[in-house]
């Protein structure tokens, strides 16, 4: 049995703030802390604002929640807001599952799909690059990075 039989999906709805915010805090707190210091007071008012279950795709790995994706449709362009594995599940190969399921919805709405990576890190930056990504701008803190989809 392959990988991708092994992932299941769901949407996520508003009851999944705090799971959510469980997930962003394991994935991204040691990047955020080493660029801006964490407060945890601030991070917890900012998802609360900000969590939109209805862009939020929840990733289940042998029935467990290891992460999830947000992606976000403006005119031509899908932009991959997070996409957050929980570390004891990274390496496993389902980052690589889901960027292809999520390339796939970009080819079939016919989008060039986006996204930010922090410039700090590095292995994220390597996963998305050997993945069709290239950067096409930057922020102070973040690489911009396109997958340009081929229509046919």
């Amino acid at each position: 049995m392959n990988l991708g039989t092994k992932i299941q999906y769901r949407q996520a709805n508003v009851l999944d703030r705090d799971l959510a915010y469980q997930v962003k805090l394991r994935s991204l707190k040691p990047y955020i802390e080493q660029i801006w210091g964490w407060n945890e007071q601030f991070q917890a008012k900012a998802h609360q604002e900000r969590f939109d279950f209805k862009a939020i795709t929840f990733v289940l790995y042998q029935h467990i929640e290891v992460g999830f994706y947000e992606l976000n449709e403006q005119g031509n362009i899908l932009t991959l807001a997070n996409i957050l594995i929980v570390d004891q599940y990274q390496s496993m190969g389902i980052g690589k599952v889901l960027i292809d399921k999520i390339c796939k919805k970009a080819q079939a709405k016919k989008c060039n799909l986006r996204l930010q990576v922090f410039k700090i890190n590095i292995r994220a930056q390597q996963f998305y690059k050997d993945n069709g990504f290239y950067q096409i701008g930057e922020t102070p803190h973040h690489f911009i990075l396109q997958h340009t989809v081929t229509f046919q």
